[in-house]
């Protein structure tokens, strides 16, 4: 009988521990009115400063040989209170340009977040050199994810639907002043 007692505590204690490990979003506070909350992805740390105006976090991998993603994040007065679905086609054409320009040998596609934010991300396409960025425009803020491989590999799909994701899961949180 304690066997059944005990056995039947673990499983309904199963739950409990599977809502532990889920991962807790981490805030940070871009403004008075304004906070940024993101999920940093398992095995990942991070690291976040401020440059001027700019945010920057670094998801700095716990395991060697993994993907190393920064994100950035800063206000753009010509995006002023847009989102890159308000953008027109012209608009949209003059942001994947700018996105490309740091770039030597870049290829972008479209993709879009969970909830629809379309996303724009750039390739280097280098056998040494090789990296992506994820960009996007959310309320006015301009937003890349820079994604790192560690050695001479190429991003893979599985590494790009992860940066696609922590984009997914990051929410903006207004609060009065």
């Amino acid at each position: 009988m304690k066997k059944f007692f005990a056995v039947l505590l673990a499983v309904l204690m199963l739950p409990v521990f599977a809502l532990a490990e889920e991962a807790q979003p981490v805030t940070v506070k871009v403004n008075d009115t304004l906070s940024l909350e993101v999920v940093v992805p398992d095995g990942y740390g991070l690291d976040h400063a401020w440059y001027g105006d700019v945010f920057y976090g670094q998801m700095n991998p716990e395991e060697e040989g993994k993907l190393l993603m920064v994100l950035s994040l800063g206000y753009s007065e010509e995006y002023a209170d847009r989102s890159i679905n308000d953008l027109s086609d012209e608009e949209l054409d003059s942001l994947i340009a700018v996105s490309m320009s740091d770039f030597a040998n870049a290829t972008y596609t479209l993709s879009e977040t969970a909830e629809g934010t379309k996303l724009i991300i750039v390739d280097e396409n280098s056998e040494h050199d090789e990296y992506a960025e994820v960009f996007t425009v959310y309320q006015g803020y301009f937003i890349g994810l820079l994604l790192e491989p560690a050695g001479d590999v190429q991003v893979s799909q599985e590494e790009l639907d992860m940066a696609i994701q922590f984009l997914s899961d990051m929410q903006f949180v207004h609060t009065e002043a």
